[in-house]
């Protein structure tokens, strides 16, 4: 019998490949939620429209569902192809990764840990899919899958195991808390070889400490590092954290996201202890705690709640392998119990995903009636008085004329267009060209792709909301030739 399939593990590969199919389904659903909104927008955008590699903060191994839209771009296809294969790569990774564990590998409680990982602490970020966090919960399992314990480890498979740790490092920072824990747990137990665990030890540290010399962080990432101590201070003085705020909220307040991650995470401890797994008990839950505290003195000041979910997502990955780690253990028989409890989690997560859309929506909406009214003005360029947008709910964030663009292009019955606010306007905003900050500023509008992005020349109008003869001419005497050197884009 199939490795895959023995010992009670068929229903969690079964499920798994259901739960991938049904998010490819909500990835098509709702692919202009995904596609058109605020980083999401930016990167699809620059992946279209320009020819060279986009590599946001160093992460290379995010690189994959950009090499495919290039890919589509290359063989001559729409941009509403292109921008359907951007929505359903990410899921296609993720689902890849999980099919080689389980059929290539033949590990399927690494399989099923992974499966578990993709959903376990994941709502808003659905719809974040350029978040490169999103990695972290699917590459680590690579590694798992091709180390899981031979008692000798050949040079191949060192060097091997070696390059998939580097490649989860580069998807993230955090790779490194992440990795160091997996190979923790390796050398806690005995049947890893221990020389080989502390070589890919050695290996994660060296890399934490050469990769930031080869590719200094960005000034965002090194603003989070000396936010630490800040946080620290604050969090020492009783006062609330925000992101600890969050993680609280999203347990019981507000959702119960997080409920499935504590009650897994307490089951594991249960086991570890019962078993007499001392340190193996200390390492989970010491790094739980640490990771908790280091992500909440971090982001001390908060931030939207896609973000603030961002940032606990490796908390998936630690308690699905941790968990999956003991029910290896386990006979066959209940490990075909335990898949019940596994199936039900994986629907509770999935419809949590689903029902998150409804806040996505609401955004979507109103920039899509925006353009609408621009459209009834004959207007593809228009400017909206910020405090007005802001009165009818719509958050305005520097990525708003790429998320119109972006909206514009996927819907039936508008031509592509683009939307600005009045605080746009400064000696960067020219009078007949496309204002596209924070990546490029002013710029031709025979510099973008003609045919996936096409926007007319000649000046934006200044609109007021409902009303059709409000348009004014927004008249600046700064060329878009005069404009046109790039700026830097905003760090992920």
């Amino acid at each position: 019998m199939n490795h895959s399939t023995s010992k009670g593990w068929l229903l969690y590969i079964i499920f798994g490949h259901l739960l991938f199919a049904a998010l490819l389904v909500l990835s098509i659903v709702h692919l202009p939620l995904r596609v058109g909104y605020v980083d999401s927008a930016f990167q699809v955008f620059k992946w279209i429209q320009v020819s060279e590699w986009n590599i946001e903060a160093n992460r290379y191994s995010a690189i994959v569902p950009q090499a495919l839209v290039k890919l589509f771009r290359a063989l001559g296809y729409d941009l509403k192809t292109l921008l359907l294969v951007a929505s359903v790569a990410h899921v296609l990774v993720s689902w890849a990764i999980f099919t080689l564990c389980a059929h290539v590998f033949r590990k399927p409680w690494v399989a099923a840990a992974c499966v578990m990982a993709v959903v376990l602490c994941t709502r808003y970020t659905f719809y974040g899919m350029v978040l490169e966090l999103h990695y972290l919960l699917i590459y680590p399992f690579l590694f798992i899958a091709l180390t899981d314990p031979p008692r000798i480890v050949s040079p191949l498979r060192f060097v091997l195991g070696a390059a998939l740790i580097i490649i989860a490092m580069l998807a993230h920072p955090v790779g490194v808390l992440v990795m160091l824990f997996l190979l923790g747990v390796m050398y806690l137990n005995n049947g890893y070889p221990r020389k080989a665990v502390i070589g890919w030890a050695l290996v994660t540290v060296a890399w934490a400490i050469v990769g930031k010399w080869i590719m200094p962080p960005t000034g965002y990432e090194s603003e989070l590092y000396s936010s630490i101590l800040e946080g620290m201070s604050i969090g020492l003085r009783g006062e609330e954290l925000p992101s600890l705020d969050f993680l609280w909220g999203h347990t019981i307040r507000d959702t119960t996201l997080y409920i499935p991650a504590w009650i897994i995470l307490a089951i594991t401890l249960y086991w570890q202890a019962k078993r007499n797994a001392r340190w193996l008990f200390v390492l989970t839950l010491g790094w739980v705690i640490g990771f908790v505290l280091l992500t909440g003195f971090t982001w001390y000041k908060g931030d939207v709640a896609v973000m603030m979910e961002k940032n606990f997502l490796p908390l998936a990955t630690v308690v699905s392998f941790a968990f999956f780690f003991e029910i290896k253990r386990l006979p066959a028989t209940w490990i075909r119990i335990i898949a019940i409890p596994f199936i039900v989690v994986l629907f509770i997560q999935f419809r949590a995903i689903s029902f998150a859309s409804k806040i996505y929506e609401k955004r979507y909406a109103t920039i899509e009636a925006l353009l609408v009214d621009a459209q009834s003005q004959s207007v593809r360029k228009a400017v909206y008085d910020r405090g007005e947008l802001m009165n009818r709910n719509l958050k305005v964030v520097w990525a708003l004329p790429f998320e119109s663009l972006i909206i514009s292009s996927l819907h039936p019955h508008l031509e592509p267009a683009t939307l600005v606010t009045t605080d746009d306007l400064d000696d960067g905003f020219t009078e007949d060209g496309v204002f596209l900050m924070p990546w490029q500023g002013a710029m031709s509008v025979e510099d973008l792709n003609g045919p996936y992005f096409n926007l007319p020349a000649g000046p934006y109008y200044l609109l007021e909301i409902g009303r059709p003869q409000s348009k004014k001419p927004v008249l600046k005497k700064t060329s878009s030739a005069a404009a046109k050197d790039s700026v830097p884009g905003p760090d992920h």
